[in-house]
């Protein structure tokens, strides 16, 4: 019996050993949108939209689509809630603006069946991909204005970031 679980003590330590490798060695790295990147692109958001007299929504989500930080300004209207987190959705479903669905949503023939997708995904700018080189590692969705201003919003955060290092 001691010799047993002396086996079985041996095979887990051996386990143990061969999964304690490096990160570099066990998973592929990737980076991530840490808090202080968050942070950064929100201040830039919020600046920016203070100093225009903008109230937004700003969703800062991963590359799947989980909710990293998200903030809503005084004031700002309840529904732009729901559009700015599925414009993030909507970017981190592919590496690229939101407002590039609506290409494919509706084509010179009117609507294709991509306008049809959940209501999860919107078709209005304001959804910027967070990109690092060429990982893509979230996106950004900022609501409560004009579409135009609330890209602008969302570039504000991305250059605050990327200014700062964090991207």
């Amino acid at each position: 019996m001691h010799c047993i679980r002396t086996a079985i003590a041996a095979a887990g330590a051996a386990m143990i050993a061969a999964t304690a490798a490096t990160p570099a060695q066990s998973a592929e790295m990737r980076p991530i949108i840490t808090y202080n990147a968050a942070k950064s692109m929100i201040e830039a958001c919020v600046s920016l939209a203070e100093s225009s007299g903008w109230r937004m929504h700003i969703a800062i989500m991963n590359n799947t689509g989980d909710l990293v930080a998200y903030m809503r300004m005084d004031d700002s209207i309840y529904l732009s809630k729901d559009i700015s987190i599925a414009k993030a959705r909507t970017s981190a479903s592919f590496p690229g603006p939101s407002e590039a669905f609506a290409g494919f949503a509706f084509g010179e023939n009117g609507p294709t069946p991509f306008a049809f997708l959940p209501n999860e995904i919107v078709f209005f700018a304001g959804g910027l991909p967070i990109m690092s080189g060429e990982a893509h590692m979230g996106c950004i969705g900022v609501s409560g204005a004009q579409a135009d201003e609330d890209k602008a919003c969302a570039q504000a955060g991305l250059d605050a970031a990327a200014a700062a290092g964090h991207l």
